[in-house]
């Protein structure tokens, strides 16, 4: 049953153990760690069976809470897909607070960390330099030498092992006793005050089928996604890797910006999610397997997130190598146009009385819309401002009425 619900999350666990009646593997829709996530579909547990641990974030419970968290069933509607043998009252079982598993709160490296990495992100942005086949890679793939300048990405010439005291990582666990720093890309993300908060190293030894992956984040940075250009922009296009969305942002950053997810079911933590909502955004997927679920994900999270393939090559780094213009394709893109003032009240009053009575109407499709913009193909907005103003004045009219009546 548990893996049934795995794969609803778009995980698809493979079998690594016979532990518990069978151990599967697969990423954590929690913290978007590779593997690490561990699934027990037949072990018994007080209520039910079925059980899960990350041994990378440390989330664990078991179907019940599974169907809670990361499929949003209410404790109801989870006891019964899991079969669960539970009192009545949730709070007897001491399960913790139901939350949305997409939005994880940001949490900032420590400052020894933001430290030592400033200090590696200047060694390796200075090597870079003498390495011209990495610069011509990354030329290739739509990123020169002032892209290269602006964003500070590097060149880390061999495997670096350091003490994890020595970057304040003593109290994370891991199974190495050292910090590892591969040999490879160094892509740096920095604040907006040029701090560095997040590291990532795309491996030059990865091979396929290597268990290690091709891309290490280092341990003790901030948790979250990437977001690279101005988030002031109303165009904000999501991509999978973080040197797609430099390309993109280098490109058109003029008008767009980008998130790069880093992993196709990586969930949005709570800033991304904010901007997702506010923006007019498009998912630019890759044009494999892993691209379809990135795809679905977002589609399923955001109603108004429009999909926009590139046509040519497997991602945006490939169509660049192959001469595509990106900018021209990219500059199709176009913001949503604004409500007029008289339409903004409108939406505010019914966002207002949604909040006030959640049971009066099915509100979603109608913030579909909002999000969508009057003039998107899409969005059937001469429909909903006449909708939403005979609403409006049934309402008032009710008012009205019980007004009178108690007068």
């Amino acid at each position: 049953m548990l893996i049934h619900f795995a794969y609803e999350v778009g995980l698809r666990p493979v079998r690594i153990a016979s532990t518990n009646g069978g151990e599967y593997a697969s990423p954590c829709p929690e913290c978007g760690g590779n593997d690490r996530f561990r699934t027990w579909p037949n072990k018994q547990n007080k209520n039910c069976i079925g059980s899960y641990w990350c041994r990378k974030c440390g989330i664990s419970g078991d179907s019940l809470e599974f169907c809670r968290i990361f499929l949003n069933h209410s404790f109801a509607e989870a006891k019964k897909r899991v079969n669960a043998t539970t009192p009545e009252n949730h709070k007897l079982l001491g399960l913790r607070k139901k939350y949305s598993s997409f939005k994880p709160l940001i949490t900032n490296p420590a400052t020894q960390w933001i430290i030592k990495a400033e200090k590696f992100v200047k060694y390796a942005h200075d090597a870079i330099w003498n390495n011209p086949e990495v610069l011509q890679l990354l030329e290739k793939r739509g990123l020169p030498e002032e892209a290269i300048k602006k964003y500070k990405i590097g060149w880390n010439l061999r495997d670096l092992f350091y003490h994890k005291y020595d970057w304040g990582l003593e109290n994370i666990e891991s199974k190495r006793n050292k910090l590892w720093l591969p040999k490879g890309i160094v892509i740096p993300f920095l604040d907006q005050n040029g701090v560095v908060k997040r590291l990532k190293i795309r491996r030059q030894d990865w091979t396929d089928g290597d268990k290690l992956g091709k891309y290490i984040i280092v341990p003790g940075s901030m948790n979250g996604l990437n977001i690279f250009g101005n988030k002031q922009h109303k165009v904000l296009v999501v991509v999978e890797s973080e040197l797609d969305a430099l390309a993109v942002c280098h490109t058109v950053g003029d008008f767009v910006f980008a998130i790069a997810v880093g992993g196709c079911i990586k969930n949005p933590d709570n800033v991304t999610n904010y901007l997702a909502k506010q923006k007019t955004l498009f998912i630019c997927p890759d044009n494999d397997e892993g691209g379809a679920k990135l795809l679905e994900k977002w589609q399923k999270l955001y109603s108004h997130a429009q999909p926009y393939r590139i046509p040519v090559g497997k991602d945006i780094g490939e169509a660049i190598e192959q001469g595509f213009d990106i900018r021209a394709w990219l500059s199709k893109l176009k913001p949503a146009k604004e409500w007029s003032k008289e339409d903004k009240k409108l939406i505010d009053w019914f966002m207002s009385y949604a909040k006030k009575h959640p049971m009066a109407l099915a509100h979603k499709p109608i913030e579909r819309e909002i999000l969508l913009g009057p003039d998107n193909p899409k969005a059937i907005s001469g429909e909903l401002q006449e909708g939403l103003r005979l609403m409006k004045t049934l309402v008032d009219n009710e008012i009205n009425l019980r007004c009178q009546m108690q007068i």
